[in-house]
């Protein structure tokens, strides 16, 4: 997302340009600014953006290079690494030319499997490929065929893995987005989980959900 700049000159002529860019991690499907004193003061330069993803950012537009969003409403919780219970194999220093035959049989014991593939030399390319299982195999293709492997992890799949949503979070994703100039730390927000909700950005929660919409909610 670009932040342009319109500057106006004491002559009366104008200069229009872009300032910065902002990285967002999804495509937005709607914006919203708002000037609520997220870190201080008496005024903010703030857009919440809405995507595909149940989660809300919201930006702070006066940083320049900035890498996360100033607040994150809702979205999906981050998974808890369990070191415990899992069987994982390595083998260290293996030829790319058997470990790609064993990727195209995607089988370990008889049973589907996911590859990880670490590479010493740089990584030209990503791919991603399907085994008769329909299990999604992920590896990578280097710069030629004579790269050393460091090691290979193999692991099972887990089936029937459940998303755990943030409280107050959408489950679906955000298709509008409005800020209430008068009372400056709302925002509502108008999803295809069929949800509107009411957000206190100060806070950083959900304070209303309605659902009473019998389709996707739109703002």
């Amino acid at each position: 997302m670009q932040v342009w700049i319109l500057d106006e000159t004491s002559d009366g002529d104008s200069n229009i340009y872009v300032h910065h860019e902002v990285p967002l991690s999804a495509f937005p499907l709607c914006t919203a600014w708002l000037d609520c004193p997220l870190k201080g003061g008496e005024k903010g330069n703030f857009i919440a953006v809405g995507s595909m993803e149940p989660a809300i950012e919201i930006w702070d537009l006066d940083i320049i290079d900035e890498v996360q969003p100033a607040v994150v409403l809702g979205g999906i919780e981050e998974k808890k690494k369990k070191k415990k219970g899992k069987k994982v194999l390595h083998s260290h220093l293996l030829s790319l030319e058997s470990n790609l035959k064993y990727l195209g049989n995607g089988q370990l014991n008889g049973g589907s499997c996911t590859l990880l593939l670490h590479f010493v030399s740089m990584i030209d390319d990503y791919s991603i490929m399907d085994n008769c299982y329909g299990v999604v195999l992920i590896c990578a293709v280097p710069l030629c065929y004579h790269s050393t492997l460091s090691s290979i992890i193999i692991s099972k799949p887990r089936h029937n893995v459940s998303i755990k949503y943030k409280e107050g979070s959408h489950t679906d994703s955000v298709l509008g987005l409005a800020w209430n100039k008068h009372f400056r730390n709302i925002l509502a927000s108008a999803s295809a989980d069929k949800q509107v909700k009411i957000w206190d950005v100060d806070a950083g929660k959900c304070d209303i959900t309605m659902e009473h919409h019998t389709d996707k909610a739109r703002i």
